[in-house]
Protein backbone atom coordinates (compact mmCIF):
# COMPACT_ATOMS: atom_id res chain seq x y z
CA UNK A 1 0.00 0.00 0.00
CA UNK A 2 1.00 3.41 -1.16
CA UNK A 3 2.09 6.49 1.62
CA UNK A 4 -0.55 8.40 0.47
CA UNK A 5 -3.09 5.54 0.41
CA UNK A 6 -2.28 4.91 3.56
CA UNK A 7 -2.41 8.25 5.24
CA UNK A 8 -6.12 8.16 3.53
CA UNK A 9 -6.84 5.20 5.33
CA UNK A 10 -6.24 6.29 8.90
CA UNK A 11 -7.67 9.61 8.31
CA UNK A 12 -11.12 8.17 7.24
CA UNK A 13 -10.22 5.69 10.12
CA UNK A 14 -10.37 8.20 12.48
CA UNK A 15 -13.15 10.47 10.54
CA UNK A 16 -15.60 7.19 11.20
CA UNK A 17 -15.16 7.63 14.86
CA UNK A 18 -18.20 9.88 16.01
CA UNK A 19 -16.44 10.85 19.70
CA UNK A 20 -13.55 12.27 17.65
CA UNK A 21 -15.72 14.05 15.28
CA UNK A 22 -18.02 15.80 17.97
CA UNK A 23 -15.32 16.93 20.01
CA UNK A 24 -13.74 18.85 17.24
CA UNK A 25 -16.67 20.13 16.49
CA UNK A 26 -17.47 21.17 20.08
CA UNK A 27 -14.32 22.66 19.92
CA UNK A 28 -14.91 25.09 16.90
CA UNK A 29 -18.19 25.66 18.34
CA UNK A 30 -17.78 26.87 21.50
CA UNK A 31 -14.87 28.91 21.08
CA UNK A 32 -15.83 30.11 16.74
CA UNK A 33 -16.26 34.18 15.98
CA UNK A 34 -19.00 33.31 13.69
CA UNK A 35 -21.31 30.43 13.49
CA UNK A 36 -20.07 29.16 9.71
CA UNK A 37 -23.38 26.76 9.02
CA UNK A 38 -25.64 30.25 9.86
CA UNK A 39 -23.03 31.91 7.59
CA UNK A 40 -23.38 29.47 4.84
CA UNK A 41 -27.39 28.62 4.38
CA UNK A 42 -27.67 32.56 4.12
CA UNK A 43 -25.67 32.40 0.95
CA UNK A 44 -27.95 29.38 -0.37
CA UNK A 45 -31.24 29.74 -2.52
CA UNK A 46 -34.00 28.04 0.02
CA UNK A 47 -37.03 26.12 -1.77
CA UNK A 48 -40.07 24.70 -0.87
CA UNK A 49 -40.32 22.73 -4.06
CA UNK A 50 -40.22 18.98 -3.79
CA UNK A 51 -36.67 18.36 -4.55
CA UNK A 52 -34.25 14.78 -3.94
CA UNK A 53 -31.50 16.53 -1.58
CA UNK A 54 -28.05 14.26 -1.15
CA UNK A 55 -26.01 15.78 2.06
CA UNK A 56 -22.33 13.82 1.41
CA UNK A 57 -20.32 13.21 5.19
CA UNK A 58 -23.33 14.14 6.98
CA UNK A 59 -21.44 13.50 9.84
CA UNK A 60 -23.61 13.70 13.42
CA UNK A 61 -25.81 16.08 11.19
CA UNK A 62 -25.31 19.82 12.16
CA UNK A 63 -25.89 20.91 8.33
CA UNK A 64 -28.50 18.41 8.01
CA UNK A 65 -30.57 20.27 10.54
CA UNK A 66 -30.11 23.43 8.09
CA UNK A 67 -30.78 21.23 4.61
CA UNK A 68 -34.37 20.32 6.42
CA UNK A 69 -35.56 23.87 7.19
CA UNK A 70 -34.11 25.46 4.11
CA UNK A 71 -35.89 22.76 2.11
CA UNK A 72 -38.89 21.91 3.89
CA UNK A 73 -40.66 19.62 1.63
CA UNK A 74 -37.84 18.26 0.34
CA UNK A 75 -36.43 14.37 0.48
CA UNK A 76 -32.74 14.23 2.13
CA UNK A 77 -30.51 11.47 2.13
CA UNK A 78 -27.74 11.57 4.54
CA UNK A 79 -24.72 9.50 3.53
CA UNK A 80 -21.80 9.22 5.81
CA UNK A 81 -18.95 6.44 6.72
CA UNK A 82 -19.54 6.01 10.07
CA UNK A 83 -23.34 4.16 11.94
CA UNK A 84 -22.90 6.02 14.81
CA UNK A 85 -22.99 8.89 13.08
CA UNK A 86 -26.06 8.64 11.40
CA UNK A 87 -27.74 7.12 14.28
CA UNK A 88 -27.10 10.26 16.00
CA UNK A 89 -28.57 12.25 13.05
CA UNK A 90 -31.80 9.41 12.96
CA UNK A 91 -32.47 10.62 16.95
CA UNK A 92 -31.96 13.99 16.81
CA UNK A 93 -34.05 14.49 13.76
CA UNK A 94 -37.12 12.22 14.53
CA UNK A 95 -39.68 14.40 13.81
CA UNK A 96 -38.50 14.52 9.85
CA UNK A 97 -36.75 11.17 10.26
CA UNK A 98 -40.34 10.57 7.43
CA UNK A 99 -38.69 12.15 4.80
CA UNK A 100 -35.06 11.13 5.18
CA UNK A 101 -32.71 7.91 3.86
CA UNK A 102 -29.83 7.13 5.19
CA UNK A 103 -26.85 5.39 3.47
CA UNK A 104 -23.67 4.16 5.54
CA UNK A 105 -20.92 3.96 2.63
CA UNK A 106 -17.89 5.69 1.84
CA UNK A 107 -18.38 8.44 -0.74
CA UNK A 108 -16.37 6.39 -3.77
CA UNK A 109 -18.02 3.29 -3.10
CA UNK A 110 -21.75 5.14 -3.10
CA UNK A 111 -20.79 6.68 -6.57
CA UNK A 112 -19.48 3.67 -7.96
CA UNK A 113 -22.70 2.11 -7.33
CA UNK A 114 -25.33 5.15 -7.63
CA UNK A 115 -27.73 5.41 -10.18
CA UNK A 116 -29.96 7.84 -8.57
CA UNK A 117 -30.66 11.81 -9.80
CA UNK A 118 -30.63 14.64 -7.09
CA UNK A 119 -31.74 18.33 -7.43
CA UNK A 120 -29.31 19.32 -4.84
CA UNK A 121 -25.97 17.41 -3.50
CA UNK A 122 -24.31 19.10 -0.85
CA UNK A 123 -21.15 18.64 1.08
CA UNK A 124 -19.75 20.37 4.12
CA UNK A 125 -15.87 19.01 4.52
CA UNK A 126 -15.07 15.40 3.77
CA UNK A 127 -15.36 15.34 0.34
CA UNK A 128 -11.31 15.37 0.71
CA UNK A 129 -11.68 12.15 2.50
CA UNK A 130 -12.45 10.63 -1.28
CA UNK A 131 -9.51 8.22 -2.34
CA UNK A 132 -10.49 9.18 -6.10
CA UNK A 133 -12.01 12.82 -6.34
CA UNK A 134 -12.00 12.85 -10.06
CA UNK A 135 -14.13 9.58 -10.51
CA UNK A 136 -16.13 11.58 -7.43
CA UNK A 137 -16.96 14.37 -8.74
CA UNK A 138 -17.66 13.03 -12.58
CA UNK A 139 -20.35 10.99 -10.86
CA UNK A 140 -21.44 14.14 -8.82
CA UNK A 141 -22.03 15.75 -11.91
CA UNK A 142 -23.63 12.87 -13.43
CA UNK A 143 -26.11 12.40 -10.77
CA UNK A 144 -27.29 16.02 -10.82
CA UNK A 145 -30.91 17.07 -12.89
CA UNK A 146 -31.23 19.47 -15.17
CA UNK A 147 -31.24 22.64 -13.46
CA UNK A 148 -29.39 20.39 -10.11
CA UNK A 149 -27.02 22.41 -7.94
CA UNK A 150 -23.58 21.24 -6.48
CA UNK A 151 -23.09 23.06 -3.20
CA UNK A 152 -19.67 22.27 -0.54
CA UNK A 153 -18.09 23.92 1.67
CA UNK A 154 -14.13 23.19 3.36
CA UNK A 155 -10.86 24.86 4.38
CA UNK A 156 -8.59 26.09 1.93
CA UNK A 157 -5.43 28.92 1.97
CA UNK A 158 -4.27 29.77 4.82
CA UNK A 159 -6.39 27.24 7.07
CA UNK A 160 -5.50 26.36 10.27
CA UNK A 161 -2.20 28.40 9.86
CA UNK A 162 -1.24 29.11 13.54
CA UNK A 163 -1.90 25.28 14.74
CA UNK A 164 0.62 23.96 11.87
CA UNK A 165 2.77 26.58 12.56
CA UNK A 166 3.37 25.41 15.96
CA UNK A 167 3.43 21.99 15.12
CA UNK A 168 6.10 22.50 12.56
CA UNK A 169 8.09 24.64 15.39
CA UNK A 170 7.99 21.21 17.68
CA UNK A 171 9.35 18.94 13.91
CA UNK A 172 6.38 17.59 14.10
CA UNK A 173 5.98 16.25 10.24
CA UNK A 174 1.89 17.09 8.98
CA UNK A 175 1.65 14.53 6.15
CA UNK A 176 1.05 16.28 2.72
CA UNK A 177 -2.47 14.56 2.07
CA UNK A 178 -3.26 16.50 5.26
CA UNK A 179 -2.01 20.15 4.20
CA UNK A 180 -3.61 19.48 0.59
CA UNK A 181 -7.16 18.85 2.22
CA UNK A 182 -6.69 21.57 4.55
CA UNK A 183 -5.12 23.99 2.37
CA UNK A 184 -4.95 23.28 -1.56
CA UNK A 185 -8.09 20.75 -2.06
CA UNK A 186 -10.98 22.95 -2.09
CA UNK A 187 -9.09 25.14 -4.84
CA UNK A 188 -7.17 22.78 -6.93
CA UNK A 189 -9.55 19.99 -7.16
CA UNK A 190 -13.15 20.91 -6.54
CA UNK A 191 -13.40 24.71 -7.72
CA UNK A 192 -10.84 23.93 -11.25
CA UNK A 193 -13.56 21.19 -11.88
CA UNK A 194 -17.03 22.92 -11.26
CA UNK A 195 -15.30 26.02 -12.99
CA UNK A 196 -15.02 23.41 -16.03
CA UNK A 197 -18.34 21.62 -15.69
CA UNK A 198 -20.75 24.20 -14.62
CA UNK A 199 -22.54 26.62 -16.11
CA UNK A 200 -22.93 28.57 -13.58
CA UNK A 201 -20.53 28.93 -10.14
CA UNK A 202 -21.17 31.00 -6.96
CA UNK A 203 -18.00 31.57 -4.69
CA UNK A 204 -17.97 32.55 -0.97
CA UNK A 205 -15.85 32.61 1.59
CA UNK A 206 -14.92 33.56 4.68
CA UNK A 207 -12.78 33.70 8.27
CA UNK A 208 -13.95 32.32 11.00
CA UNK A 209 -10.90 33.09 13.98
CA UNK A 210 -10.91 30.64 16.65
CA UNK A 211 -10.13 32.00 20.40
CA UNK A 212 -9.20 29.24 22.91
CA UNK A 213 -8.70 30.15 26.42
CA UNK A 214 -6.92 26.92 27.70
CA UNK A 215 -4.56 24.85 26.51
CA UNK A 216 -6.17 21.57 27.63
CA UNK A 217 -8.97 22.91 24.67
CA UNK A 218 -6.58 22.98 21.67
CA UNK A 219 -4.70 19.46 22.77
CA UNK A 220 -8.65 18.53 22.79
CA UNK A 221 -8.71 19.57 19.05
CA UNK A 222 -5.21 18.44 18.34
CA UNK A 223 -5.38 15.03 19.92
CA UNK A 224 -8.84 14.35 17.69
CA UNK A 225 -8.08 15.65 14.48
CA UNK A 226 -6.69 13.47 11.54
CA UNK A 227 -3.02 14.99 12.42
CA UNK A 228 -1.97 13.69 15.71
CA UNK A 229 1.28 13.34 17.67
CA UNK A 230 1.27 11.56 20.28
CA UNK A 231 5.05 11.64 20.99
CA UNK A 232 4.58 15.47 20.95
CA UNK A 233 1.89 15.97 23.01
CA UNK A 234 3.24 17.59 26.20
CA UNK A 235 5.60 20.12 24.31
CA UNK A 236 2.70 20.89 22.33
CA UNK A 237 1.11 21.58 25.74
CA UNK A 238 3.66 23.39 27.01
CA UNK A 239 3.76 25.60 23.85
CA UNK A 240 0.30 26.60 24.27
CA UNK A 241 0.20 27.41 27.80
CA UNK A 242 2.89 29.74 26.88
CA UNK A 243 0.84 31.85 23.92
CA UNK A 244 -1.69 31.95 26.54
CA UNK A 245 0.02 33.09 29.21
CA UNK A 246 1.24 36.19 27.07
CA UNK A 247 -1.85 36.81 24.85
CA UNK A 248 -4.61 35.37 27.13
CA UNK A 249 -5.67 33.02 24.37
CA UNK A 250 -4.25 31.04 21.46
CA UNK A 251 -5.79 31.68 18.08
CA UNK A 252 -6.57 29.84 15.30
CA UNK A 253 -8.24 31.09 11.93
CA UNK A 254 -10.35 28.83 10.05
CA UNK A 255 -10.40 29.93 6.41
CA UNK A 256 -13.75 28.30 4.65
CA UNK A 257 -14.77 28.57 0.69
CA UNK A 258 -17.86 27.99 -0.28
CA UNK A 259 -18.75 26.68 -3.63
CA UNK A 260 -22.19 26.48 -5.31
CA UNK A 261 -22.41 24.80 -9.08
CA UNK A 262 -25.46 25.15 -10.80
CA UNK A 263 -25.97 23.18 -14.40
CA UNK A 264 -28.54 25.95 -15.58
CA UNK A 265 -30.50 28.76 -14.15
CA UNK A 266 -32.14 27.67 -10.99
CA UNK A 267 -35.47 28.39 -11.06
Amino acid sequence: MGYTNLIKMNSKNKAAKTDFLLERINQNENFQAIDINKWAFEKLKASDQNLNILELCCGTGKQTKFLLEAFPNSIISCLDISNDAINVVKKDNKDNVHRMKFFNNAIDDFFMENSRIYDLIFCSYGLYYSTNIDMVLSSIKKSLSVKGRFIVMGPYGKNNKQLFDLITRLNINIAKPVIHSSSQFMVEDVLTFVANNFEQVHLYTTQNRIKWIDADSVVSYWKNSTFFEESKKEDFALNVRDEIEKKNFFVNDKHIMLIEAINHDYV
